[in-house]
């Protein structure tokens, strides 16, 4: 709840989840963590700091470094394991650190001066593809697709260059799902409907998936196995 006389008048508050535009997530520098918290009516000011618990994804654990002093998020240098909070300037248009007043394997706790969108963030991880995901493995191209399913993440770029191919287990080319498509880093996701390259239809086997993905900085590649049945 809200403490008494933090709002400058009787407003009914609200929490929604939100979905960004890819222009307001260009950073090199940070990367989403879990979810975008929208404290509605936007830009009421506050006559007494409020304290916001923002939630943190299952499994991560709390932030390692207090950040005391609010700053750009687009130049704060930060380690692979740290955590901070974020405010949307809707005036600059850019996300900024906020001082951090306590956290714990949950929650990070911030004292905000007005309703208006919120987030975790974490240091961006290095070029790499990470929570490779089939939708079922083995799978069948007559009950369903395989989806493929990837985490990519960089820290020398917002968009990377992605290609996914299809592979017999002996190297033979079966099939391109992607060359050098454009792709935000995060989670991504491309289908194999089981046909190849020449229209024809993989046999029952093992394949080899092998996706590669490329930034300012060099380029990273993994290979996954993958059984079709009909």
């Amino acid at each position: 709840g809200v403490p008494a006389g933090c709002v400058p008048t009787e407003i009914h508050l609200a929490h929604s989840f939100s979905t960004l535009p890819d222009a307001q997530m260009a950073m090199d520098s940070l990367q989403l963590l879990g979810r975008i918290h929208d404290i509605k009516p936007f830009g009421i000011p506050l006559k007494n700091l409020l304290r916001l618990r923002l939630p943190m994804p299952v499994g991560v654990g709390a932030f390692s470094r207090v950040l005391n002093k609010p700053q750009s998020a687009f130049s704060i240098p930060l380690d692979a394991t740290e955590y901070v909070a974020g405010f949307w300037n809707p005036t600059t248009l850019q996300w900024e650190i906020m001082p951090i007043i306590g956290a714990d394997t949950d929650h990070v706790t911030v004292e905000v001066s007005q309703l208006g969108r919120y987030a975790v963030f974490q240091a961006s991880e290095p070029l790499g593809i990470r929570d490779v995901r089939f939708s079922a493995n083995p799978f069948s191209p007559e009950i369903a697709p395989l989806e493929i399913s990837y985490r990519v993440t960089s820290s020398a770029s917002t968009v990377l260059w992605v290609s996914v191919r299809i592979y017999t287990m002996t190297g033979d080319p079966v099939a391109v799902l992607m060359k050098n498509a454009p792709q935000n880093k995060g989670i991504n996701s491309v289908f194999w409907d089981g046909t190849t390259t020449n229209g024809g239809n993989g046999l029952n086997g093992r394949y080899v998936v092998q996706i590669r993905v490329k930034d300012n900085s060099g380029e990273k590649e993994i290979l996954k196995s993958v059984v079709l049945i009909k």
